[in-house]
């Protein structure tokens, strides 16, 4: 059902084997609606979305059993693959739904969507506990129920998630739901994460459910379409993603660049070149008519989604993923805490070595210091990673020298080495300078081509420069 082909960080390029085709990953999913949809389904798959999600829900409240005669795909006019969402949303937004769970899981099956998710009750944001915990074990019984009754088309169903804020919570719903063998599993209610510009909490959360599943078990994540998030929810495990942000910001006049929205009214020059942003100028789409301004501006946002996803792609296909994360974070203050969920304590470290003893994996560790916080935790972190050998430490010169200012660069960086010395433990200054420096000089257009840099002390000495292939 899933295959994977490449990886860096946590993030993947795979494939989707589905009733309608392969899917490769990671993927933008983008929202279809069955009735208002202004956008037609044909012109997304031509743009080159391979999935789409539409609500099972509003299909059955609008077209009832003709959408069972005719089918999902002929109801929305696309041909490849396509996930329904059961009314989970309308249940978040409205409280409840008129529907039984498993009155719509017949519904999903008898529409013949490729992928299918149970009525679950989505956590969302700010729940207490008690309640949370609540829901969690009604979405746990409804998914049990659901995936008993399934019927062997083809058909993949997602293992709904919740939990929000609850770390116990999401650990204990995505372990029951791999329990009950679901195949792929999506995380709910992220979107009240990102209004609340909560992202560290929300890259919490897919953390907590990827330390449950295993390498062949696809995670989709809901409500995520912003070109920031992206980067950052791939690098983490997050394979698929669905969101109607395209057209939502289009209808608030707002523009999706590599790094932000803006108004349509702030933009005198578009640096894009999709068909629309090549075709008329921002005061040309300023003075249409408001339906078609809304559809151009919406076609824009699904070409630099679409781009955003073949970039972060491209980062995983020459292995600098995490460079690449790492200079989207710094485009808001709030995305740039997510950095504290990587290793920054003796636990973490700790939590990665069992992971390679359970694995029977004798790979080395190579520890990247690059924030304040993992530098003062650098004696317990060594003390704690020197139990389990090969084991080095990478300096990342910029991104720590950004962290703890120029001026005081320097001298952490030597006391860095100084430990390292002490330790008897190989450094590895992270350059992209040099790096860049000698692929052009011997083999510029070929990448597969990796540069580790180690230096032997605070003279600045190269004793070696490694190129493997």
């Amino acid at each position: 059902m899933f295959e994977i082909l490449k990886t860096d960080l946590s993030g993947r390029i795979g494939v989707l084997h589905t009733n309608h085709g392969k899917v490769e990953t990671p993927a933008y999913v983008p929202v279809i609606h069955p009735v208002k949809q202004t956008i037609s389904a044909k012109k997304i798959r031509d743009i080159g979305f391979d999935l789409v999600i539409t609500n099972a829900y509003i299909t059955r409240n609008s077209y009832g059993n003709e959408a069972v005669d005719r089918g999902i795909h002929d109801i929305i006019n696309f041909d490849g693959a396509i996930m329904t969402d059961s009314g989970g949303y309308q249940v978040l937004e409205y409280g409840g739904v008129k529907v039984s769970a498993q009155e719509m899981a017949d519904f999903e099956t008898k529409i013949k969507a490729d992928f299918a998710i149970p009525l679950d009750k989505p956590t969302g944001f700010g729940l207490p506990k008690k309640k949370a915990k609540s829901y969690v074990e009604h979405t746990l019984k409804i998914s049990k129920q659901t995936l008993q009754h399934r019927k062997s088309n083809g058909q993949i169903w997602l293992g709904p998630i919740q939990g929000g804020e609850h770390d116990e919570l999401v650990r204990r719903s995505t372990k029951s739901l791999l329990d009950y063998g679901f195949q792929m599993l999506a995380l709910g209610s992220p979107v009240e994460f990102m209004v609340s510009y909560e992202y560290r909490l929300l890259a919490k959360m897919i953390i907590n459910a990827k330390k449950q599943m295993p390498p062949s078990v696809p995670l989709h994540l809901f409500g995520a379409g912003h070109p920031l998030t992206i980067p950052f929810a791939i690098a983490l495990g997050c394979d698929t993603f669905d969101s109607a942000s395209y057209m939502l910001y289009a209808k608030q006049q707002r523009y999706i660049t590599e790094d932000r929205t803006r108004h349509l009214s702030e933009i005198s020059y578009f640096s894009c070149n999709c068909e629309v942003c090549s075709k008329f100028t921002p005061k040309e789409l300023v003075s249409m008519n408001s339906e078609e301004k809304i559809n151009k501006i919406a076609l824009h946002n699904l070409f630099a989604i679409k781009s955003e996803v073949d970039r972060v792609k491209e980062s995983i296909l020459e292995g600098r993923l995490w460079e690449y994360v790492m200079k989207k974070l710094r485009a808001h203050p709030k995305l740039y805490e997510v950095k504290e969920v990587f290793v920054n304590n003796s636990e973490d470290v700790q939590e990665l070595q069992g992971l390679l003893i359970e694995k029977n994996s004798s790979a080395g560790i190579i520890l990247k210091i690059e924030t304040q916080k993992g530098f003062d935790n650098l004696p317990d972190i060594l003390l704690t990673a020197m139990k389990y050998y090969p084991v080095g430490v990478m300096i990342a010169r910029g991104d720590l020298a950004i962290e703890t200012g120029w001026k005081n660069f320097a001298t952490i960086q030597q006391e860095i080495m100084r430990i390292c010395g002490a330790a008897h433990l190989p450094d590895i200054w992270a350059t992209q300078v040099l790096r860049d420096h000698i692929l052009k000089r011997y083999k510029p257009n070929d990448p597969k081509y990796t540069i580790n840099v180690f230096s032997d002390n605070i003279n600045y000495g190269l004793t070696t420069i490694r190129i493997t292939g």
